[in-house]
C-alpha cells in the first residue's frame, strides 16, 4: 500500500539524503527500486585507523547482538541476514581513513557493523567502538 511520502529511512543518529515521493506512482516505483536492490546507495564515512587495502568487499551476515539487544553485530552462527558492503579508500589521514561505501543490501546499522568488523569503526560512533574525538 504505497502512498506519497518517505520512501526509506535513515538509521538513528546518522545523516544523509532522504528520498520522498510526491505521488503514489513515484512512491511505488522508488520503493520497488529499493526492495529489488536497484538503487545505488553510496556513503562517505571517516573511520578510525588507517585502512590498509585501497578497496574491498565485506560479506558478513548481520543480526542482533546477543549481549546488547539494541545493537547489531556480525553473526557467524547462522542467525544473521546476509549483508554485503563494498568500500574504497578516498583519503588517508594520520589515524583516520575517509572511505566511500556502497551498500549491496540494506541491513540495520550495516555500515557501522561492517566497519567495526574490519577493525575500523566510524569515528565518534561510541555505540560501535568509535572513540569520542574533540575538535
Amino acid at each position: 500500500s504505497a502512498r506519497p511520502g518517505i520512501v526509506h529511512r535513515l538509521d538513528r543518529y546518522t545523516s544523509g539524503v532522504m528520498v520522498v515521493a510526491k505521488n503514489d506512482l513515484a512512491h511505488w516505483r522508488l520503493a520497488e527500486g529499493f526492495a529489488q536492490r536497484k538503487t545505488d546507495k553510496r556513503y562517505i564515512a571517516l573511520v578510525e585507523g588507517e585502512v590498509s587495502s585501497s578497496q574491498g568487499r565485506i560479506d558478513a551476515a548481520i543480526g542482533r547482538d546477543p549481549q546488547q539487544r539494541e545493537r547489531m553485530t556480525v553473526r557467524t552462527d547462522g542467525t544473521g541476514k546476509d549483508a554485503s558492503t563494498t568500500y574504497r579508500v578516498r583519503e588517508r589521514y594520520a589515524g583516520f581513513t575517509l572511505v566511500e561505501l556502497q551498500l549491496h543490501t540494506g541491513r540495520t546499522h550495516q555500515i557501522r557493523v561492517h566497519m567495526k568488523h574490519l577493525g575500523h569503526p566510524i569515528a565518534g560512533d561510541s555505540a560501535y567502538g568509535g572513540k569520542h574525538h574533540s575538535a
